[in-house]
């Protein structure tokens, strides 16, 4: 006969927890995961493994995911956006087994500002070759659509055009760094109030002097993403237009979620005090269909207005690679879903 105390241990906790002693125990999934369950009498013990799965959540364009990255909105700075409701789903494409590829998520809010400006200071992240500025405009026409861009042809130094391209391929270059409010640092250079990024925080009190690539701060994914801002033509096929340089405004009705037009946000789900937004605009990585300015949103007047510079909001798209296919999963069980690489 075997005879003594019994007791039950897990392996990992966040996984498996258990509740109970002696004969009488309770065994709870905790998150996905395997653990090892080892229940010990005197000199004996035995153990098996326990593996749980979480159940994937069906998404669509306009949900909001868990992404580790959270920030104090650079244009309302009483928006305290967290890493449950700082990013939503801009584009995504379900697959017949039931994973989704073709992922890019949007920053919910403005979390930094750049200060773009017709000026070799700091414009190393500015695409000069001319091949590559080639491919650029014809990545900007082969979007969808229509197929037909309008390029600016006055000037000789197209700056607009390589600031665009720049925002493109190497916005994971671009240096930011607290500010105060998010005034501007210098020209091309970014800035930002808080931003807390994979746990680190950056702000007026903590690491307030570390100057962080765009890379570092918004880029957790590694390899299997890359981080950029949207084109005018992603933004014109998301509102439903096949003109992909329209410069018309968009419309309320033509993105209800608020998901391009900021001030259609109503309310932001784990956040108190929602200030909606009123007076603001963020770069786009593309130059003006008009003239020789970058494009840019705003709000207040009939169209989408451009720029020389100034200092602009950004709002990072992060983009997974097109092979990578995920699952949606709430594994911390707080309500929204967050990306489970599965390949």
């Amino acid at each position: 006969n075997i005879s003594g105390t019994v007791s039950w241990t897990t392996s990992d906790e966040n996984v498996v927890s258990i509740a109970g002693t002696g004969n009488t125990i309770t065994i709870t999934a905790e998150s996905s995961g395997t653990a090892t369950i080892t229940v010990t009498c005197g000199i004996y013990n035995e153990t098996c493994t326990v593996t749980v799965q979480v159940p994937p959540i069906t998404v669509s364009k306009g949900d909001y995911v868990e992404y580790d990255v959270a920030y104090t909105d650079a244009r309302v700075s009483a928006n305290e956006f967290t890493v449950l409701n700082g990013w939503r789903i801009f584009s995504v494409t379900e697959n017949e087994d039931g994973t989704y590829s073709n992922i890019k998520l949007i920053s919910t809010g403005i979390p930094a500002y750049l200060n773009y400006y017709e000026s070799p200071a700091n414009d190393s992240w500015w695409v000069t070759d001319s091949s590559n500025l080639t491919n650029f405009k014809n990545m900007l026409k082969e979007t969808g659509g229509d197929g037909q861009y309008t390029f600016y042809t006055g000037y000789s130094t197209y700056y607009a055009l390589r600031a665009s391209a720049g925002m493109y391929y190497n916005f994971e270059d671009i240096k930011f760094m607290y500010s105060e409010n998010g005034n501007s640092r210098g020209d091309n250079l970014g800035s930002f109030i808080k931003i807390i990024s994979n746990g680190t925080e950056y702000s007026s009190t903590i690491n307030d002097n570390a100057e962080k690539t765009g890379g570092e701060l918004f880029n957790l994914l590694g390899s299997d993403a890359i981080v950029r801002l949207v084109t005018l033509p992603e933004v014109n096929l998301a509102v439903g237009r096949t003109d992909i340089d329209s410069y018309e405004m968009i419309t309320s009705e033509e993105d209800i979620l608020g998901l391009l037009k900021l001030e259609n946000i109503s309310n932001v789900p784990n956040m108190i005090g929602f200030t909606k937004y009123k007076l603001y605009y963020y770069w786009y990585a593309s130059p003006s269909p008009r003239n020789s300015y970058r494009a840019v949103t705003g709000m207040g007047s009939t169209d989408m207005s451009g720029s020389s510079g100034g200092n602009g909001g950004i709002r990072p798209l992060i983009v997974l690679n097109p092979g990578v296919k995920v699952k949606f999963v709430d594994t911390n069980n707080n309500g929204v879903p967050e990306i489970q690489i599965v390949n």
